[in-house]
């Protein structure tokens, strides 16, 4: 997994002006330590969310990229060729 060629990916997915992400509901439990984390940070909850979302996407992007492998492997195409099919489906 080391010689994915990130730049190609790139190049060919279209550029995102607006990466925000609205989520499922949370348990109410979920969203008012959500809250009160932001809080004691100082920091708001939209900011302190993506924040925990991005962190979470790096932790596990590594278990990805496996997944997006095999499928590719199975297909008999690329990790890129398969990476832009799934990430520019809507």
């Amino acid at each position: 997994m080391n010689n994915i060629n990130w730049e190609e990916i790139a190049s060919k997915l279209p550029k995102i002006d607006d990466t925000r992400i609205q989520t499922a509901k949370l348990s109410d439990m979920d969203y008012w330590m959500l809250k009160a984390a932001a809080a004691v940070k100082k920091r708001g909850v939209a900011a302190d969310s993506a924040s925990l979302l991005s962190a979470s996407v790096r932790r596990l992007t590594s278990e990805w990229c496996e997944l997006i492998a095999f499928q590719a492997a199975q297909e008999g195409i690329s990790f890129e060729e398969m990476f832009i099919r799934l990430a520019g489906k809507e």
